[in-house]
Formats: structure tokens, sequence, C-alpha cells
């Protein structure tokens, strides 16, 4: 009997280190899937050694933000840079207020490294409507790669609507 106890807390024990493994190897291989900005060697490095870091989408959103249609929509516009080789994106915004959300998307063509604008109309379901004052607006971007598929990137920002 006490055999089987120590055969059994062997086998537990294994079994958490083949999770343990796998679960480090996933973490590691989500840090390495990420986009990657490489550069020169700082100056003076005598090593010269590269250095690489992760960068995200950079896509902001501009306030004060529009509302139009008597507040059933808000005028939703901001900017955005797309990566290298990127070849369209898809932009969904979002302008939360006291519980009423409004919802817009928008997509167009995105030549890597060009400084792009957009604007998107965001309408609420009736009868819900939107009030001047502040809000929270969020963007989710997917930019497409033609061998890569896409990367995603969200970000939300305190708005003012007038």
């Amino acid at each position: 009997m006490n055999n089987r106890i120590v055969y059994l807390g062997a086998g537990l024990a294994l079994a958490m280190l083949v999770i343990l493994a796998m679960v480090l190897l996933l973490a590691a291989s989500l840090v390495a899937a990420a986009p990657i900005e490489r550069g020169a060697a700082p100056a003076g490095d005598p090593a010269g050694i590269s250095v690489s870091r992760a960068i995200s989408i950079p896509f902001g959103i501009d306030s004060p933000l529009a509302l139009v249609q008597e507040g059933n929509a808000v005028l939703v516009s901001g900017h955005g840079m797309c990566p290298e080789g990127g070849e369209r994106y898809q932009l969904r915004t979002t302008v939360e207020q006291d519980g009423t959300r409004a919802m817009g998307f928008t997509e167009g063509d995105c030549a890597g490294g060009a400084a792009l604008t957009w604007e998107v109309l965001a309408t609420t379901p009736p009868p819900q409507q939107l009030q001047p004052g502040p809000a929270e607006a969020c963007g989710m971007v997917q930019v497409f790669f033609p061998r890569e598929g896409a990367i995603v990137h969200r970000w939300c920002l305190d708005v003012t609507l007038q």
C-alpha cells in the first residue's frame, strides 16, 4: 500500500512539472510573437549588440468628440501608424457614458510605415442617447499582413463629448 502512495505522489509531481514546463513554453512563445523593433547598437557600445524591444501600434483617439444626431451618435476620430508590412486595417470603436454605449466600425488600406487618420460614426441603440460631458472611448485595430496574418491592438482614452 505504501509503495502505491509513493508511486502516485511521484506521478503527480511529474505531471505538475510537465504542466509547468508547458505553461512556461507558452509564455515564452507569446513574448517571442510580439512585434519587435530592431535598431542599431547605441553609440559607443563596444560590444556592438543590437537593441530589440516589443512595440505596440501607435493609434490614438482625438478629444473632444462631436455628438451628432441629437446624441444618438458620436463622431470618433483619431490617428494611427501602420507597421511595416501592413496592408489593411479594420478598426472598431466604442464610446461609453453612464452605461450607454455607441459602437462604430471602419476599414482601409494600410501602407506600412505610413501615418493615417480615421473617422468613425459610432451609434447608440435607440432610444439611448449620449450627453455632453466625460466619456470613455476605446479602439481595437486589426492590421493584416500578407503572410503573417494579423495583429490586434486595443486602447482606451477618457474623452469629452460636446
